[in-house]
């Protein structure tokens, strides 16, 4: 209604840096939350952000990368 989005990142991490991932993660502006998951090979981590436009979801998604991304995919 505002502009706003919420994006979710469901994301795999190299190995052992889950959690500098997540603590990285939560220091971020447009992040709300990080959880683990456990028994999902495939994804490590589920990241809810709230975004304004399209320029700070790309900024969001290099700065995931930056931080130890694997693989991963977002739903809207």
């Amino acid at each position: 209604m505002f502009g706003w989005r919420r994006v979710d990142f469901f994301i795999s991490i190299l190995q052992g840096k889950v959690n500098q991932v997540a603590s990285n993660l939560m220091d971020l502006n447009d992040v709300t939350y990080v959880g683990k998951s456990i028994g999902e090979h495939t994804i490590d981590l589920r990241v809810e952000t709230i975004v304004k436009d399209n320029s700070v979801l790309l900024n969001l998604l290099e700065e995931i990368k930056s931080n130890g991304w694997r693989e991963g995919r977002s739903m809207e």
